[in-house]
């Protein structure tokens, strides 16, 4: 077991963050911008090289040491962390100005989706900002793992709660939403599969089907689908059909998204790092004002001065930050992370786990940790004990 999930995450890191961002961005990309692409490939093999390293060999320092830990029944802590995750989402539907699938289903236009998922949540201001950063522990962490959980011991309620926890997910209309839960199940049932060929051919088409449906379900068949003179390979493609637009924003936008924080960071601030000060935590503790380079990398694609952020794989963070030392280090952290969950045998946490390499390929390392909970998620498995 513990070698075939190394194997299975070796792959994975060789696959999403060498070929993705080192590989792709040589073949596409145009060659008057072979300074920022051979940053790339730099940042792509040290990503790949000490995640695979740190992840194979022996370390030193092991989080498995024998010490006391809370001892919790399964049901109990399920029924605790379900009473919150209901909880704080009929408090955000509950104030939410709009709601996204019901403006869905009335035939709101692209536009109206588009303002009313921006105010579901992350336009949220003052105290209710708050809602973003619990709402995202709980749904991203806690109870993904613990339904992960009901299905290994075979929990006579379990497909309740995950029926649940989809249906809740489809209401913000965030097209990947479901991952949080359809990751994690994958892992578990594709580790008790008997044709695991099978399982993996009808998990491809379930996932490329819910996709289909919430793209169609956020108006993607109201918008203008006029053919663009972009190339695919570009930030303003945006495709002509669901499945297109799929593909493009699943591939392209990643490694497009990436590059431009590497182009940005090196004409905009003069490829000065930026020391952690693009985390509100990091910020705060030094006592100096948030640099927003997620927001600014935004604007320049775009243009105006729009409320999105253009979310870059954790790599591009740590090389912003802390320069190749951080790429190693953010890495070394990730690959210390991996090993040890899988040391666990916790099929599990290693299904969240893999939630989190998901994140990492969009999003960066201090706040998945941070804002979406992984760090506290982290301490809760180091110290509790579900029996």
């Amino acid at each position: 077991m513990i070698r075939s999930f190394k194997t299975l995450f070796s792959i994975l890191f060789f696959l999403a963050f060498f070929v993705m961002y080192g590989l792709v961005p040589l073949l596409f990309v145009d060659n008057n911008f072979s300074t920022y692409v051979n940053t790339m490939v730099v940042i792509s093999i040290l990503c790949t090289t000490t995640l695979i390293v740190v992840l194979n060999f022996p370390v030193i320092i092991s989080a498995r040491l024998k010490y006391p830990r809370l001892r919790l029944t399964f049901q109990s802590t399920l029924f605790f962390f379900f009473c919150i995750f209901l909880f704080f989402n009929i408090l955000i539907i509950a104030t939410a100005p709009t709601i996204p699938i019901i403006e869905s289903l009335k035939g709101a236009s692209p536009q109206d989706l588009d303002k009313a998922r921006e105010d579901f949540l992350k336009g949220r201001t003052g105290i209710e900002s708050a809602l973003a950063y619990i709402i995202g522990i709980i749904n991203t962490t806690f109870i993904p793992y613990l339904i992960a959980l009901g299905y290994v011991i075979k929990y006579k309620y379990r497909h309740i709660f995950a029926t649940i926890f989809f249906l809740v997910s489809l209401v913000s209309l965030e097209k990947a939403y479901f991952l949080k839960i359809a990751i994690p199940l994958f892992i578990v049932f594709f580790y008790q599969a008997k044709n695991k060929k099978m399982l993996v051919i009808k998990a491809f088409f379930v996932t490329i089907a819910c996709f289909m449906l919430m793209y169609l379900a956020t108006g993607f068949s109201q918008r203008d689908t006029t053919t663009s003179d972009e190339l695919f390979f570009s930030i303003g493609y945006g495709g002509s059909n669901p499945l297109e637009a799929m593909v493009w924003r699943s591939t392209v936008v990643p490694v497009i998204t990436a590059f431009d924080g590497v182009r940005v960071f090196t004409t905009d601030f003069n490829s000065q790092l930026l020391w952690g000060r693009t985390s509100t935590l990091f910020a705060a503790l030094m006592g100096e004002e948030r640099i927003n380079f997620e927001r600014h990398l935004y604007q320049e694609q775009f243009g105006g001065s729009g409320l999105g952020n253009a979310n870059q794989f954790y790599g591009i963070e740590a090389y912003i930050n802390f320069g190749y030392f951080g790429v190693v280090l953010f890495s070394m952290i990730i690959g210390y992370i991996v090993r040890e969950s899988i040391m666990t045998k916790d099929v599990a946490l290693i299904s969240i786990i893999l939630l989190l390499i998901y994140n990492l390929f969009n999003s960066g390392l201090i706040g998945n940790l941070f804002s979406n909970g992984y760090l506290f998620f982290l301490f809760f498995i180091a110290f509790v004990k579900i029996k």
